[in-house]
């Protein structure tokens, strides 16, 4: 599953720390990191197919990283991309104008998904689900939490319990064995 797990205010040296997977279909091209757009400057991976991005960050620290969700279908026309989502939250360039971005964002237009986007100072989720015109919001508080291809720390699945209990444990450790605890996990096929 689509994954991205948060260390928010819990590194003595680092107020956000973000690490993800992308659970994609392997037959669906995608590039490494690259830069996306140059005013606001962000880099992030590119789908090939549709032109959008699943994560990306800006030079002054802005993040924007989608997780898609579990089941739901759009009964209307074929759904616009939900990397395109990604992209003008990035260019909003802002917490404030990626909130006033969503404000008119139709979600019922795409396939389900998570948005989580913030910076080092705030940090939200918005869920966009079949029926509901409006993303609902949350904020993420200080803490471990798992993105997942659900709600945010969704009680009900046994594997974000698994990642959060290791991150957990990877979350005080010096950068390195931090990063790798963190791909570790990622990599972990039974997640």
């Amino acid at each position: 599953m689509c994954t991205i797990v948060i260390l928010r205010q819990v590194h003595p040296e680092w107020p956000l720390v973000l690490a993800a997977n992308r659970d994609e279909f392997y037959a669906r091209p995608a590039t490494g990191p690259q830069v996306l757009r140059e005013a606001p400057r962000a880099v992030g991976g590119r789908d090939v197919e549709r032109g959008g991005t699943w994560m990306g960050v800006t030079n002054e620290g802005l993040f924007v990283g989608l997780t898609n969700q579990r089941g739901g279908r759009n009964q209307g026309p074929a759904p616009r991309s939900r990397g395109e989502v990604v992209l003008k939250a990035l260019e909003a360039g802002s917490v404030e104008a990626i909130e006033r971005y969503l404000d008119t964002l139709p979600g019922d237009e795409f396939l389900p998904f998570n948005l989580l986007y913030g910076d080092a100072r705030v940090l939200r989720v918005a869920y966009a689900r079949p029926g509901e015109r409006r993303l609902r919001r949350e904020d993420v508080p200080p803490g471990v939490h798992v993105l997942p291809n659900d709600v945010l720390d969704a009680p009900f699945l046994p594997k974000v319990e698994r990642a959060r209990l290791l991150a957990s444990e990877a979350a005080h450790r010096p950068w390195p064995e931090l990063a790798d605890g963190l791909k570790a996990l990622l990599s972990d096929p039974t997640l």
